[in-house]
């Protein structure tokens, strides 16, 4: 009986960006949450006023990663405020959705073990979290 061929777009879907250069694939991502503080103003019987005011923007997740180059590995020690993009494929490959994390850098990372191959070394981690300034959710 024949294998059938494994597409890579089913285990690894998330492609990362630093600074406009492929860096490698992830296969979880948690997009960061965003929340606006409410302050409320008003007086005697006329009903409160609601706004929104502050914007605070979560941390975003990526698990599972596939990193192609030492410069990622670099970075993610640096503290350096970097712009990453991370871009959901469909099964053809094509962006179903990306995120623009805009200066963000590295606030915790959990190192599972290291791959060799052929092509150089590349680095699986289990979980790598940025923290965010702000960010942009575009559809394909």
């Amino acid at each position: 009986m024949a294998q059938q061929a494994l597409n890579p777009l089913t285990k690894f879907n998330y492609t990362i960006e630093i600074d406009g250069l492929l860096q490698g694939v992830c296969q979880d991502f948690k997009v960061p949450d965003m929340e606006l503080s409410v302050a409320t103003y008003g007086a005697g019987a006329n009903p409160d006023i609601k706004e929104g005011t502050k914007r605070k923007i979560g941390d975003a997740e990526m698990k599972n990663l596939k990193i192609k180059d030492r410069l990622f590995y670099d970075w993610l020690k640096s503290g350096e405020k970097k712009l990453v993009i991370v871009k959901l494929l469909d099964k053809e490959g094509k962006v179903a959705i990306k995120y623009e994390l805009k200066n963000c850098f590295v606030s915790k990372k959990a190192l599972d073990n290291l791959v060799s191959n052929d092509e150089g070394t590349e680095f699986l981690m289990e979980t790598i979290t940025l923290s965010v300034e702000d960010y942009e959710e575009i559809l394909g």
